[in-house]
């Protein structure tokens, strides 16, 4: 797969063949995928560990970030994914993903 912004791949989703954008975030940590509105395609839990993961729309032009999926971090329990990859989420201002804990491993996937 190609490599692209420091870490960033695009892979082939679906039947169809349509590339979407892909980011492996481990450890914990606040990380500012996209800049600017987008669709989020997919969250897949590579690894379990002790981590918690909570998705923020943002920042607006105040530098306010939104909950996306419920105000409260995500506890992933199993490997596989962890958001409906035939239903994506809109985002208007940018894609943030803060991991907490230890020893999780998320690919997300998003336009």
């Amino acid at each position: 797969m190609p490599t692209f912004k420091s870490g960033r791949t695009n892979v082939v989703m679906g039947i169809c063949g349509e590339t979407v954008a892909s980011k492996i975030i481990s450890g914990a940590g606040t990380t500012q995928i996209k800049l600017g509105g987008g669709v989020l395609r997919s969250i897949t839990v590579d690894i379990v560990g002790t981590g918690t993961i909570q998705l923020k729309d943002g920042p607006d032009s105040a530098g306010n970030f939104q909950a996306l999926l419920g105000a409260a971090a995500i506890t992933p329990t199993a490997v596989g994914p962890l958001f409906n990859p035939g239903r994506p989420l809109s985002f208007r201002d940018g894609l943030q993903i803060v991991t907490g804990g230890a020893g999780s491993e998320y690919e997300i996937q998003f336009d």
